[in-house]
């Protein structure tokens, strides 16, 4: 069942070590791994746009 992100204090470490949280990873994405270089860039682009993540949820009237 999916559900939504609600805004939350937490840190990334403190969802990544929580027990109540489970990460479905779509069956394209789970033989895919990443070496040093795409670490690094990911963290790169999450903290160059820390902050500007935004999400609209549009209801149909």
């Amino acid at each position: 069942m999916s559900r939504f992100v609600t805004e939350s204090n937490k840190t990334i470490k403190e969802y990544l070590e929580s027990n109540s949280v489970v990460f479905k990873i779509p069956l394209n994405q789970r033989k895919y791994s990443w070496k040093k270089e795409q670490v690094e860039q990911y963290w790169y682009d999450i903290k160059k746009n820390n902050g500007s993540i935004i999400n609209v949820v549009k209801k149909k009237l």
